[in-house]
């Protein structure tokens, strides 16, 4: 395999602006009941995974080095297995796209919101949520911890490839093309796990930003539960 390391710096864009954030009665539709569950299930896992002790391990460097004399040696300061795997159960209801909570669903229930209030602030509004996922596709590209392929095959091994194969072929899944991928790339120690750690730490980030801008919302009783207070204004 043919490996280059990347620089540990995210490459972040540039923040929204936050006054959108601030007068959420101007810029959302109200969520029903099903909805506002969704966006508390999102900030308590935002905020759960954000206080884990896998952070506070998160290795600032990873290196490669070889000798004629000592042959191949690796350096990297890994977290324990108990921090990676309680941090990564939260991460995957986050990131992956099909749990019911994730990123990238909340982010489209947000904008959903906006296009049905149809607000005089309405683009200006989308434009903010549109940061959330090009920003989060930033903290993902090879800068952020390493790329390389495999030169008897034409797959790229990017980063989303080792994310996937590290949380659904060895934490939680075994014994399929991905767990054979995972143990592939332990063979490279320490580069893609490096790259594992230091991207959900910053994908971390950017989900506990997104639940700020949920929690001005979650403040305004009249945006919650709306089928709620429809059912109980037609009994009443």
């Amino acid at each position: 395999m043919r490996v280059a390391p990347r620089g540990s710096t995210p490459i972040l864009g540039p923040m929204p602006a936050k006054e959108i954030v601030e007068y959420p009665l101007e810029i959302y539709q109200p969520f029903s009941s099903v909805e506002t569950a969704l966006l508390r299930a999102y900030v308590t896992d935002a905020r759960r995974l954000g206080d884990m002790s896998l952070f506070k391990q998160t290795p600032k460097k990873a290196t490669f080095s070889w000798s004629r004399e000592t042959g191949a040696s690796t350096e990297m300061e890994e977290p324990s297995d108990e921090s990676v795997r309680a941090a990564l159960t939260i991460f995957r209801q986050l990131y992956s796209p099909s749990e019911p909570h994730s990123f990238r669903r909340i982010i489209n229930l947000l904008k959903r919101s906006v296009h049905e209030h149809d607000g005089p602030r309405r683009q200006e509004a989308l434009e903010f949520l549109d940061y959330y996922p090009a920003e989060h596709s930033r903290r993902m590209e090879p800068g952020v911890g390493l790329s390389f392929d495999r030169p008897t095959e034409s797959e790229n091994i990017d980063v989303e490839t080792i994310i996937d194969a590290y949380l659904h072929g060895y934490y939680f899944h075994g014994s399929n093309q991905k767990s054979d991928l995972a143990r592939q790339l332990d063979e490279v120690d320490p580069f893609p796990r490096f790259t594992l750690y230091t991207t959900v730490h910053y994908l971390a980030g950017l989900y506990w930003m997104a639940a700020n801008t949920i929690d001005c919302i979650l403040k305004v009783p009249s945006l919650l539960d709306s089928d709620a207070r429809d059912s109980g204004a037609d009994a009443a």
